[in-house]
């Protein structure tokens, strides 16, 4: 004899995560509405990334922090760069100075696109300058060299794992194209702090010693690199057909020649339309 009593009741389910946080397939919006869920997804995030772990599971909202936090970092990656482009050429160090200065125009369009990822979420992209020490420009590289390699492979790593866990599968495809792009300037900080760790008199402290004898001893130095404006990834050569990282057309690649020492600059040949796939 059956007696169980029937009383209207289901037990507690499990919900889908992306049911619950929205359809991968549909357009995405903001999940960020209560006041107090920015607060909570902001300690959550900072925390991360200060103690070197993250949560089991993101809190709701957590993504647009991310991306906001990314946001400012590019912005001021841009700025910084340009200090220590300056800095280097004071030093003369212009290889350095073109590095940085091509550097800088990368962390701009890595800035488009996760501005463009937080628009799409409903959010308004904005930062705040922070304050920076210029150093020497070994510290320089030094210090840049470390910023992407964390970016590489543990910041931006993380909070795509955020934007996958509330299924929002575009912002994932932002955060892991910006951090592929952020990983070919590793290389080129390298074998420039490498190539200045080499250097036995500062290029400024030759040209002064040789000035003191009516010898002219430092001449321009130029350098030119590929930018990819679908995400940002810097090249020392040309790109063959698509950018290995994103997929864009070379095409649409930027030629960026810098030209330093005694004066300098930027100039775009090719340019085309920063992407915001």
């Amino acid at each position: 004899m059956n007696t169980a009593i029937r009383t209207g009741m289901r037990p507690p389910q499990r919900p889908n995560p992306c049911h619950a946080f929205g359809d991968p397939d549909a357009g995405q919006t903001a999940r960020l509405r209560a006041p107090g869920a920015r607060a909570c997804a902001l300690v959550c995030v900072m925390a991360a990334l200060v103690a070197g772990s993250g949560p089991a599971r993101a809190e709701d909202g957590a993504t647009l922090v991310a991306l906001e936090i990314a946001y400012g970092r590019e912005q001021n990656a841009h700025a910084h760069r340009l200090a220590y482009a300056a800095a280097a050429e004071r030093e003369g160090h212009c290889e350095a100075a073109c590095l940085f200065r091509a550097s800088a125009a990368a962390e701009s369009v890595h800035a488009a696109r996760i501005g463009a990822a937080i628009e799409r979420l409903d959010g308004r992209p904005g930062w705040t300058l922070s304050s920076v020490v210029v150093a020497g420009t070994a510290e320089n590289l030094r210090a840049c060299l470390e910023r992407e390699i964390d970016e590489r492979d543990r910041v931006y790593a993380r909070f795509a794992k955020y934007a996958r866990e509330e299924c929002l599968y575009d912002a994932s495809a932002v955060l892991q194209d910006v951090r592929a792009a952020g990983g070919t300037q590793v290389a080129m900080f390298e074998a420039a702090l490498e190539r200045l760790n080499r250097q036995q008199t500062p290029p400024a402290i030759a040209m002064a010693a040789a000035e003191a004898v009516d010898v002219i001893p430092f001449e321009d130095c130029a350098a030119t690199y590929t930018l990819c404006p679908g995400d940002g990834s810097l090249f020392l050569s040309p790109i063959a057909k698509r950018c290995p990282n994103c997929g864009t057309r070379s095409s649409g690649a930027i030629a960026l020649t810098c030209i330093s020492g005694g004066r300098a600059g930027a100039i775009r040949e090719g340019a085309g339309p920063v992407a915001a796939r």
